[in-house]
């Protein structure tokens, strides 16, 4: 991997990003749909909803272990994997449906990397945000987080519609009336608008944005990519660590 590591310290949208390490690969790394002619019936907009027993049958939920709101994995973990994404972003998608599970499986579920999942809204994604919170009242931030992810290309442009969110809460089993009080009050609008300054704050242009440690990641990257990066970082702890054994 042909990995391009600069010391960067540039601004962005009015904000900052210092003393960290770029990583690139790929002149696709930021690309994505939007602008895209996507048209309303390739999304399904017109779709019927299901009900939540047959909606049911179409998620994919992950089974995510020492979990606290939008972290996931081992808070001792020697390496932190922080994401900014948009649930309408496609290649935040891409990364969920084809990268994250072999890093949950390889290095999160062995509490060898703590994952933390960060909302920034770019594409259009703001109402899923705000019912992914409204679940994480539920202690069910990861399930519906998940069932975003899972119905992405079916209902992605129908993420306003109360209705749609009753199917998905439903067959997750929650406190339906509670949950749906909380949606359409949009309880949490204004925490995913202030999530999202202060990502433009720190600098990030664009999702899907990860940070490795103290490595930048702008854009898609595969499971190659990121695994090399996580094993050099998993070896300067342990690296670390033997040096202040032998200090003492």
């Amino acid at each position: 991997m042909n990995n391009i590591f600069t010391t960067v310290a540039f601004l962005v949208a009015g904000g900052m990003i210092a003393g960290v390490f770029l990583i690139t690969d790929s002149d696709d790394s930021e690309r994505d749909h939007l602008g895209e002619a996507d048209t309303e019936e390739e999304f399904g907009i017109f779709e019927e909803v299901l009900s939540a027993e047959d909606l049911l049958e179409t998620f994919d939920i992950r089974g995510w272990n020492r979990v606290e709101h939008n972290t996931a994995g081992s808070p001792e973990a020697p390496v932190v994997l922080v994401q900014y994404s948009d649930y309408a972003c496609h290649l935040c998608f891409k990364f969920w449906e084809e990268v994250l599970p072999k890093i949950k499986s390889s290095f999160i579920d062995k509490g060898l990397v703590m994952y933390v999942y960060n909302d920034f809204a770019v594409h259009g994604g703001e109402r899923a945000m705000e019912a992914v919170w409204c679940a994480s009242e539920q202690g069910a931030f990861w399930p519906y987080h998940d069932v975003i992810y899972s119905r992405y290309e079916k209902d992605r442009q129908r993420w306003s519609l109360t209705e749609l969110h009753k199917g998905y809460s439903e067959a997750l089993g929650l406190n339906v009336n509670s949950f749906l009080r909380c949606f359409e009050d949009r309880k949490y609008k204004r925490h995913v608008e202030e999530i999202k300054r202060e990502a433009l704050i720190f600098g990030v242009p664009v999702a899907p944005f990860f940070i490795i440690n103290d490595k930048i990641i702008p854009g898609f990257q595969d499971f190659e990519f990121f695994e090399e990066i996580i094993l050099e970082e998993i070896k300067n702890s342990l690296a670390e660590e033997e040096n202040i054994t032998s200090a003492d």
